[in-house]
């Protein structure tokens, strides 16, 4: 019974992280010019303008297409029988993107209204942080079609999929943390934000590559061992 009341607690907290972009897009609406940014360079400046429709209706949009996607995913995954033993986790990674869904529209919501403030490295601290959150939660992912880490690799062996995801998941909290903090500080010593972007490029590099290179490695040892 605990588990279902904290299941319904964190799907009611998500329904609301849903709806509450569709009421801050009619409240700014009458604020909005008639061509809007829809993105920003990581000077926080606007390098890319749309409609105002399209500027202000299409992440909203977005957001209510993933929270459907994500919401019924274990019905079209075929791997469907997976899902019941990392349900908890899956509703803790669908809190951690609509939270940080929910960010970005209200960052750029207000900038959209003039908000005299840089949106784009508080979107990047963001972003860090679920990938932290996803890091801690991946340990506990079983196999499946649509999340963690999917290679040919992973998805043909079960080992070689639980293997990755512990090195994957322990690499993504560690060097999120130590990313995080190390672009704060250059941040506070004002470091040109040129250096933070490529800082940040490459952290992302290594998250993505090295653990897809981790599986191809694991799975060729494994079948050395078998044919040996």
């Amino acid at each position: 019974m605990p588990k279902q009341n904290s299941i319904t607690w964190k799907e009611l907290l998500i329904i609301g992280m849903v709806l509450f972009p569709i009421v801050l897009t009619i409240y700014i609406w009458p604020f909005a010019p008639d061509i809007v940014p829809i993105h920003w360079d990581f000077a926080g400046q606007p390098d890319n303008y749309a409609d105002k429709a399209m500027g202000l209706l299409l992440f909203p949009g977005i957001i209510i297409g993933l929270y459907f996607f994500l919401k019924y995913l274990p019905k079209i995954d075929p791997s469907k029988l997976n899902y019941p033993s990392f349900e908890k986790v899956l509703l803790t990674i669908r809190l951690a993107l609509h939270s940080l869904l929910l960010f970005i529209h209200v960052a750029t919501s207000l900038s959209i209204v003039g908000s005299p403030y840089d949106i784009t490295s508080y979107i990047f601290y963001a972003l860090i942080i679920f990938m932290i959150v996803l890091g801690n939660s991946m340990i506990d992912i079983e196999q499946n079609y649509f999340i963690g880490i999917r290679t040919p690799w992973t998805l043909s062996n079960k080992e070689v999929w639980t293997s990755t995801h512990k090195f994957g998941g322990y690499l993504w909290v560690i060097s999120g943390v130590l990313t995080l903090c190390l672009l704060l500080i250059l941040q506070l010593l004002h470091i040109n934000s040129d250096i933070i972007f490529t800082i940040f490029l490459m952290w992302v590099g290594v998250i993505v590559i090295a653990p897809i290179t981790y599986s191809f490695v694991f799975y060729k040892k494994l079948e050395k061992i078998q044919k040996s």
